[in-house]
């Protein structure tokens, strides 16, 4: 049986990104993270493989608030490049002259998933841990204080298929 993300022990705590923080760049990556872990606790790496995280999250932010559906689609293409970077680091094989322009999001989604699969493990906990990383770099002084709290997942690599404990 495979432990879920609601394990009583170290579960994974989803970031609270408040209304104001929904267009900045901390905002989009860490609901693109929530999206990814969720995502892996819903419908496995099937559903990973046929969707586009961050216009998934692009597309649930602007219909949740729709007044700044302006700002939030001024930001996305640097929400999109921070991830691009945060995966470029976490993985010699995303080297951004391997996997296209900064938009070329599925290239590098793929690309992950695929090495994620290759190694027997799931691709939902690399997925979050790469906007976790992005978000977390994005991420002002002040952000907690306002209420944008980064998501945790301590025990991710209890959701890696073939992790031994």
């Amino acid at each position: 049986m495979t432990p879920t993300l609601t394990t009583s022990t170290g579960a994974y705590s989803p970031a609270a990104v408040p209304a104001d923080y929904a267009a900045t760049r901390a905002g989009i990556l860490w609901t693109a993270a929530n999206l990814a872990a969720d995502t892996r606790r819903r419908y496995g790496h099937r559903m990973l493989l046929d969707v586009d995280l961050l216009a998934w999250t692009l597309n649930t932010l602007t219909q949740h608030h729709p007044r700044r559906e302006r700002t939030i689609i001024a930001t996305y293409p640097a929400a999109c490049a921070a991830a691009r970077r945060a995966a470029a680091v976490s993985n010699p094989y995303l080297t951004p002259d391997l996997h296209g322009s900064p938009n070329a999001w599925m290239s590098w989604q793929q690309a992950v998933i695929a090495h994620e699969i290759a190694e027997h493990r799931h691709p939902g906990p690399q997925l979050w841990a790469i906007f976790a990383t992005a978000a977390t770099l994005a991420s002002q002084p002040g952000d907690i204080t306002e209420g944008l709290l980064p998501g945790r997942w301590p025990d991710i690599d209890r959701h890696r298929p073939n992790h031994t404990q």
